[in-house]
């Protein structure tokens, strides 16, 4: 399972959608960088960045496709 193409194919997938959506709603604010150290893609950058998770699990919910 930890060499799964398709797995990283949707984390690669995931992480960009998630880029796209930042950009989109900080209007390039925050200049970001996922690593793939430390087991996991962390994000960072290189000025503060406030806790934007309550607005990025907004926009995300947004997106859903209505049932």
């Amino acid at each position: 399972m930890h060499n799964d193409p398709d797995q990283k194919k949707v984390e690669q997938l995931c992480q960009k959608y998630l880029l796209e959506i930042i950009e989109r709603v900080f209007d390039d604010k925050y200049d970001l960088v996922f690593k793939d150290d430390y087991r996991s893609s962390l994000l960072f950058t290189r000025t503060a960045i406030d806790d934007v998770t309550n607005i990025i699990k907004q926009e995300l919910l947004k997106a859903l496709p209505e049932n």
